[in-house]
């Protein structure tokens, strides 16, 4: 057996076994994977300060772009652009303390389906982004105009990503999100 598929088995089935499945997120026919980054705590206060605190989970994106013959003139070369599912991925905390009760359980399920969801925001940002320049049609006639594409596109994401991260305080105030990126806030409290 191949030995990246024999680690891949491996790795299913430990995630398995913590009662996970390996997963993805998913926008249109774009999908990429869930990667999850356990997390140690003394107790549930020191988790909820700490998630509390700090950005927690994040999209990794990363765009593909070619200059590609325009289907009405095959002549012509235009800009075209998408969302590298090989290479982007999402980062999701799992967190955990030597005390987790049943409610915490219930708690930590909300905030990790809470995270994906504004992490998905993130997603949709950039697929509809890379649509959106794809439709353009942008003319590329030489190696400049193709890196000016590239720089907008990158320099168009950034200001998406940071607008959408503003509105919602990276996903602790997810519910002020415009429809269809609204959901439940990233709060995550002891009870």
């Amino acid at each position: 057996m191949n030995p990246s598929i024999r680690g891949a088995i491996a790795f299913a089935l430990v995630l398995a076994c913590q009662g996970q499945a390996p997963r993805s997120i998913s926008v249109g026919d774009v999908s990429v994977p869930v990667v999850v980054k356990p997390e140690f705590y003394a107790n549930c206060v020191d988790a909820a300060t700490t998630l509390s605190g700090k950005e927690v989970a994040f999209a990794a994106i990363y765009y593909k772009f070619a200059a590609v013959p325009d289907r009405t003139n095959p002549s012509r070369r235009v800009f075209v652009a998408a969302v590298d599912e090989q290479k982007s991925y999402i980062q999701l905390p799992q967190p955990t303390w030597p005390t987790v009760s049943a409610k915490d359980d219930e708690n930590l399920a909300r905030l990790d389906s809470a995270l994906a969801w504004h992490e998905r925001g993130h997603l949709a940002i950039a697929v509809a982004l890379a649509e959106e320049v794809t439709a353009a049609q942008h003319p590329i006639a030489s190696n400049a105009d193709g890196v000016a594409q590239v720089k907008a596109l990158f320099a168009a994401s950034n200001q998406r990503q940071t607008a959408y991260d503003a509105l919602v305080t990276h996903g602790i105030h997810q519910s002020l999100a415009p429809e269809p990126l609204r959901g439940a806030d990233t709060r995550f409290y002891c009870r």
